[in-house]
């Protein structure tokens, strides 16, 4: 009895508060008033304030697979303007599937803090489409994802989304304004192409896409692909996929230290490429976000030059990482010394560093990445630290000049606490049994490749 009655004015006290601080508005004027009474006619707004107030009819939404979370997959509602419910059947809904708005005739779209990604062609070919709220709990917008939105006109991007798909604002011709978090790591192709032309900046055969209110944000294109170097502005955040496919007359080219994410295939085929010059530190360097190995343009040329003076040795003092192809084939490079700040070595970070002798990883790495030293012929020495938990596959394979720790029939890579910690190969591929080191934490993937 006693808890029906706490129950009983609990409610009254949750009721008196709504009546008291709620904000609602009047049904005879819709100016704001202290009560709780709201219109609701299935668009999740209020028909008389239009504050928000639910979400909107006529989105369909289903479990996923393991009925963990809920995703967006169409739209039959009549509204023009939707909101995307937080749940749904009391789960999160995380994702806006491929084509769930597709040809839809909506004119604004609110999506919710729990969707963490935009499908493919989510809002494609939505005409009418004048704005969209994407909140920064999104990671991930998909290709085509707002392909053809010829009404919208402004977009922003929150600093938690890492990357924007093929083609994703692809068309959108009254697009004049464009803001992009600072996390993007990768802007497909075409991601922009085709929008309003007050959208773009060309300058000495480049053309840039504006964002931030920076005209020279993202380089998307190189107007002229003869020429045998570029002059990249000195504003440029992100150098976009493709950039200088096949320029085959390229010989050298400059990046400042404002850009920090370079896309897929950004310098691809460039084979007469022979001097990469950058114009900031050699951390800053190691700190550029690389799609792929075609990404960087040391694939083609070999050399790395930090104002204008020839890499050979790198020093990293204020780096918290390598990134993924970081330092991929520089031929340059005899030796590396890794500061204490830097906590993960990417995958392919110094692959085929062929003249590569010594490199020296502090206990702050945790992460070894896949290929990540891999064909450095002549690298005789290597200390892996305790600190390491996670080795990538052929991290050192094709690294003939090392040194091992030999027991029995077996090589390892460690330190002098612990010379077991990476079984990296056999003695012999003829052995016919082997006992692993109890101290042995990590099994290379190739250690016993042909035996």
């Amino acid at each position: 009895m006693k808890k029906k009655i706490l129950s009983i004015i609990l409610s009254i006290l949750v009721l008196g508060t709504c009546m008291l601080t709620i904000t609602a508005c009047s049904p005879s004027t819709g100016e704001p008033t202290n009560n709780c009474e709201h219109v609701a006619d299935g668009s999740g707004y209020c028909s008389l304030c239009n504050e928000i107030i639910g979400s909107t009819e006529g989105v369909l939404y289903e479990l996923s697979d393991d009925e963990s979370y809920a995703e967006v997959f169409g739209y039959e509602g009549s509204s023009k303007n939707v909101i995307i419910a937080e749940e749904y059947n009391g789960k999160p809904v995380k994702s806006i599937y491929e084509e769930a708005f597709r040809f839809s005739s909506i004119k604004s779209v609110v999506i919710p803090d729990s969707v963490t990604s935009v499908g493919n062609n989510a809002f494609s070919y939505c005409e009418s489409l004048k704005s969209v709220t994407i909140p920064d709990s999104v990671t991930s917008i998909g290709d085509f994802a707002f392909y053809f939105c010829d009404s919208l006109t402004s977009v922003t991007i929150p600093d938690s989304v890492t990357s924007i798909g093929y083609r994703a604002f692809y068309g959108c011709r009254l697009l004049t304004s464009v803001t992009i978090g600072n996390s993007v790591t990768y802007i497909g192709d075409d991601a922009f192409s085709f929008c309003n032309s007050s959208l773009y900046t060309t300058e000495n055969n480049l053309k840039y896409v504006k964002a931030n209110n920076n005209p020279y944000c993202i380089l998307v294109e190189a107007t002229n692909k003869n020429l045998s170097t570029y002059q990249i502005n000195s504003q440029t955040k992100y150098i976009a996929n493709s950039v200088f496919p096949s320029c085959e007359r390229l010989t050298q080219i400059t990046i400042p230290d404002s850009v920090t994410s370079i896309g897929y295939e950004a310098f691809y085929d460039c084979e007469s490429l022979t001097k990469v010059n950058y114009t900031g530190t050699i951390d800053q360097w190691a700190q550029i976000d690389f799609y792929s190995y075609a990404s960087n343009p040391l694939y083609y040329a070999k050399n790395l030059y930090i104002n204008d003076a020839l890499v050979t040795e790198v020093v990293l003092t204020t780096a918290t990482k390598i990134s993924d192809c970081a330092f991929y084939g520089c031929e340059s490079l005899t030796s590396v010394t890794i500061g204490n700040g830097v906590t993960s070595i990417g995958d392919w970070a110094f692959y085929y560093c062929r003249s590569l002798t010594s490199v020296t990883i502090p206990d702050s790495v945790t992460s070894i990445g896949d290929l990540a030293f891999s064909s450095c012929s002549s690298l005789t020495s290597v200390t892996i630290p305790d600190s390491v938990n996670s080795i990538g596959n052929w991290a050192f394979s094709g690294c003939d000049s090392l040194q091992y720790y030999i027991e029995g029939n077996l090589k390892y890579l460690g330190n002098t606490n612990n010379p077991y910690l990476y079984l990296a190969g056999v003695t012999s591929t003829s052995i016919t049994n082997a006992t692993i080191n109890e101290n042995c934490k990590f099994i290379g993937a190739d250690a016993f490749e042909d035996c």
